[in-house]
């Protein structure tokens, strides 16, 4: 099967991107599944549910979250009954569904999970427990070629360490882990020895000549004034400078062992 996997989607620019561009994609690949990460997906901070059904219906089976699963709001509810958003399971909080997420793609079942990586991730506001600890416990119940066909990870974190190390940890326990968060597509897809696919980094989908998604002078502003103190006001200006461009992988899992056989990398421009 071949799951194809979108980075983070900030703003407009990149909800039009994946409006536009994602069937440029499916005609090309022939995905089996298809997951976007969203978090960015409205003014460069949360996701709206007005843009996660409108990312549905572009074509994903399923939204991943991050860090800022709860800012907003007014749409909690619908987060909460959506069984096709993953939300990070290691966030704590009384509010998440901790239920695993297994879906239905013809005979094959294939799971989805998110964790936050806590390396310059957590705060008092953002509280979360080990993902070591979450998915040892997952996976007491989840087993790859017994309860579920494909297991694949979204890891939202920082540091690259903390993802490859995740991804070493489970080595033939899952499908593949691929990192989310930074924005910033890394060059080091690989197949971990017991057959794992990962990636760092699958970039974003969104405008490429910004500061991560955001406005350029915007950006260089706010770290003149707060270097070292990143807050959310800086995500309040999403970069409208040119047209949105799509980066992500597509992992292809072997039916019979659950396993990666093969990574391709979708980079911004790769495609007409």
């Amino acid at each position: 099967m071949k799951v194809l996997v979108l980075g983070d989607v900030f703003g407009e620019a990149g909800r039009n991107a994946v409006v536009e561009k994602l069937p440029i994609l499916k005609a090309r690949y022939k995905p089996n599944f298809i997951i976007v990460n969203a978090e960015n997906a409205t003014h460069g901070r949360v996701v709206s549910a007005k843009h996660a059904k409108e990312i549905f219906r572009a074509g994903a089976n399923v939204i991943t979250l991050g860090d800022k699963v709860w800012d907003y709001q007014a749409d909690i509810d619908y987060f909460k009954s959506q069984k096709n958003i993953v939300r990070p399971f290691n966030l704590d909080s009384e509010k998440l569904n901790e239920d695993i997420k297994i879906f239905n793609i013809g005979s094959k079942k294939i799971a989805v999970l998110s964790f936050l990586g806590k390396t310059f991730m957590e705060t008092e506001r953002r509280k979360m427990t080990s993902p070591y600890k979450k998915m040892d416990k997952i996976l007491e119940e989840l087993v790859l070629g017994k309860d579920a066909d494909a297991i694949i990870v979204d890891f939202h974190a920082e540091a690259s360490s903390e993802k490859l190390c995740f991804a070493f940890k489970y080595d033939g326990k899952i499908s593949a882990v691929y990192g989310t968060h930074t924005h910033i597509p890394t060059a080091d897809k690989r197949i971990l020895k017991d057959g794992t696919g990962y990636i760092t980094d699958i970039g974003m989908c969104g405008v490429q000549n910004s500061a991560i998604g955001m406005d350029v002078e915007a950006g260089i502003q706010f770290m003149q004034k707060n270097y070292g103190d990143i807050d959310k006001r800086i995500f309040a200006h999403p970069s409208k400078a040119e047209a949105g461009e799509l980066s992500g992988v597509v992992f292809e899992i072997d039916d019979s062992t659950g396993k990666t056989i093969n990574i391709e990398q979708i980079l911004p421009k790769s495609f007409k």
